[in-house]
């Protein structure tokens, strides 16, 4: 039965009406994913995915999650953790690793975070802030409060922001912190998923001291306008690629 379910919501009518359903509805419940659970709200587009499919950006956390057993990595840095699913899936998939530091800069998407991590009696250290290249007080934007996945940090310049009526935005303030100024690792294993929406740039310079001094293998959220940028920066800290899927490269130094 399982089977033929699967079948029919791949079918573009099936794809079309269940999230429909489940965001009229509501619903609201906790799900086992790869041991471990997620209380999810299938108010948000992303996790109705979650809720249907019961796996969420699989090719990227299976490569990922290859490379961590494979590097024998011990730290893990959730850069842009939203609901925790990267972290939670690494702790209780990873045995070597040793700690794990997941950031999540809206308070709202940190709040569930949190259920999560003690819905999994999860040991994960969680930080109510987002990383940039100084220390600061900022402001974040997101277009509405069912797409808060899409939390960016304000940046005046950034195209992506005057695609909207600046009016209709939902905003919050907001703690921004470099991580060389609270990590002091060296020679260390460590693997790094960052994924800020368009971020990316100053959450790498803020970290340079980490990336530098350390063996490191990183996926990172990419958009097309920022390859050459943020490609060359991290050419400059000696690192490669290894992987492209879809807009995630994986890199290692």
């Amino acid at each position: 039965i399982m089977n033929i379910i699967k079948n029919l919501i791949k079918l573009p009518f099936f794809k079309r009406l269940i999230p429909s359903v489940l965001k009229i509805v509501k619903k609201k419940k906790i799900v086992k994913l790869n041991k471990f659970y997620l209380n999810l709200d299938c108010t948000y587009s992303h996790e109705r995915e979650i809720y249907i499919h019961r796996e969420y950006e699989k090719d990227q956390i299976f490569y990922l999650d290859e490379l961590i057993k494979e590097k024998n990595i011990e730290y893990f840095f959730d850069i842009g953790s939203c609901i925790g699913f990267y972290s939670l899936y690494l702790e209780k998939n990873n045995s070597n690793l040793k700690e794990i530091y997941s950031f999540e800069v809206n308070k709202l998407n940190f709040q569930r975070l949190k259920n999560n991590f003690k819905l999994n009696e999860s040991k994960i250290n969680a930080y109510n802030l987002g990383c940039s290249d100084k220390k600061t007080k900022s402001k974040i934007w997101y277009t509405s409060t069912t797409r808060m996945p899409g939390t960016a940090v304000l940046d005046a310049d950034d195209l992506e922001y005057y695609k909207y009526d600046k009016d209709s935005l939902n905003y919050a303030n907001v703690e921004l912190v470099k991580i060389d100024d609270m990590f002091n690792f060296k020679n260390k294993l460590i693997a790094l998923k960052i994924d800020v929406e368009r971020h990316e740039f100053y959450v790498l310079k803020g970290a340079k001291t980490l990336l530098c001094n350390n063996k490191i293998i990183m996926q990172i959220e990419i958009f097309p306008d920022m390859e050459d940028r943020i490609l060359t920066l991290l050419k400059s800290y000696n690192f490669k690629v290894l992987k492209k899927i879809k807009f995630d490269y994986f890199l290692c130094n």
